[in-house]
C-alpha cells in the first residue's frame, strides 16, 4: 500500500473524531448524534471498496459487521 494513501487514511479518520469532539464539547446531543451515526464502519467499507473492489468482500465486512452489533449492545 502506498504509504501516502495510508497517511490520508489516517488524517481523515482523525479530522473525522476531532470533528465529532469538537462538536460535543459544544453540545452534548449534537456530539452524541454525531458519534451514534456508524461514520467508522462506512469509511471502513469504503477504504476496503478503494483498496480491493470486491464488492463480496465489502459484503461480508458489512454483514460480519452487523452481526457485531449486537453482542456490542452489552458496552452499553
Amino acid at each position: 500500500m502506498d504509504w501516502f494513501n495510508l497517511v490520508g487514511k489516517g488524517l481523515f479518520s482523525g479530522a473525522v473524531i476531532v470533528t465529532a469532539s469538537e462538536i460535543a464539547k459544544r453540545s452534548a446531543v449534537f456530539g452524541a448524534l454525531v458519534i451514534s451515526l456508524p461514520l467508522a464502519s462506512i469509511m471502513s467499507m469504503t477504504w476496503l471498496y478503494n483498496d480491493t473492489e470486491d464488492t463480496a468482500q465489502v459484503a461480508d465486512f458489512a454483514e460480519s459487521i452487523l452481526w457485531l452489533v449486537i453482542p456490542s449492545m452489552l458496552l452499553f
